[in-house]
């Protein structure tokens, strides 16, 4: 062993050398290791007329349309606490989505009914109409 391997600055450089020789073995090795799939995901967007922006919402399906409830309009709130949840922002109505159709159907919530915040739904057992 020459005198200057042991000096702490090349001992950490060798190191930090072999530990990146290991990961890419290991990155290598797995990567030869993985399974293929017997199928694929495509997504592709869809643009449904006078379908705005909402997150944070519920919804349900009902005979291929969608009835969306609560949530948001304005996208991630201000991290200002005395305005962060505003009532500009508040999704007001109900919303049913025919996505086959390409049409939106809106009700107003009234007061009583409104609610802002992530909604928390269960179903128990299957509904039909």
């Amino acid at each position: 062993m020459h005198l200057l391997d042991r000096h702490p600055a090349i001992q950490n450089r060798n190191m930090k050398k072999n530990s990146l020789i290991a990961f890419l073995v290991l990155v290598f090795i797995t990567s030869g290791i993985g399974q293929t799939n017997p199928f694929q995901i495509a997504l592709e967007p869809m643009t449904i007329p006078d379908l705005g922006g909402v997150q944070a919402f519920a919804f349900g399906l009902h005979q291929e349309k969608f009835l969306v409830i609560g949530g948001r309009l304005d996208g991630l709130h201000r991290r200002q606490p005395w305005a962060s949840f505003d009532e500009a922002g508040h999704n007001n109505q109900l919303m049913v989505v025919d996505p086959e159709a390409q049409q939106v159907w809106t009700a107003p919530l009234t007061s009583t009914y409104r609610y802002t915040g992530a909604i928390k739904c269960h179903q128990h057992g299957v509904f039909a109409g």
